[in-house]
């Protein structure tokens, strides 16, 4: 099984990578006082300095991108998440109800991910190297998820070899 797809929960103590557990111990953690504090200010600090990635491309879906994003940046007032942009230039992109977006990195030049969101849309539109991106980072993120149509490109990469996975087919290329 892909490792990229679950959670590494070693740093709380959860050997099962269950993704509740880490929720509650963080919660603990919060709420406790002394040590307990000092790990999830530990753990909170090296996560917002691990950057989340979001892949983009001409024809992505606004609101799978967005809307991943924007869970990730109010989380803890902004402070939880460092969010970025990766495509496989700079050049601002049209997503499919045509918002112009320009992207913080290209594929070569962006920060190792922890977490990596590949949102859906027309992601035919991923070429050779974007693909090749997404197979060599999530072999190093904790996380690889997808929202929508992305499903289709983690299976046209193999990321999803060994995998249950569900997404809808509305508008599949089936």
């Amino acid at each position: 099984m892909h490792q990229g797809t679950y959670i590494n929960n070693k740093s709380l103590g959860d050997k099962n990578n269950d993704p509740g557990k880490l929720i509650a111990n963080s919660r603990n953690a919060y709420r406790s006082a002394g040590q307990q504090r000092e790990q999830l200010d530990l753990v909170q600090a090296m996560t917002a300095c691990t950057p989340k990635a979001v892949l983009l491309f001409d024809g992505v879906e606004l609101m799978d991108f967005a809307g991943p994003v924007e869970v990730f940046i109010v989380a803890d007032k902004g402070k939880a998440f460092r969010v970025v942009t990766v495509a496989e230039s700079t050049r601002p992109i049209k997503t499919m109800g045509g918002i112009t977006v320009t992207p913080d990195y290209t594929l070569k030049d962006a920060p190792k991910p922890d977490i990596i969101v590949v949102p859906g849309g027309n992601t035919q539109d991923v070429g050779k190297d974007g693909r090749q991106w997404l197979t060599s980072a999530a072999q190093d993120a904790s996380i690889t998820m997808s929202v929508c149509f992305g499903a289709f490109l983690l299976a046209d990469t193999g990321l999803l070899d060994g995998v249950e996975a569900t997404t809808h087919s509305w508008g599949s290329r089936a």
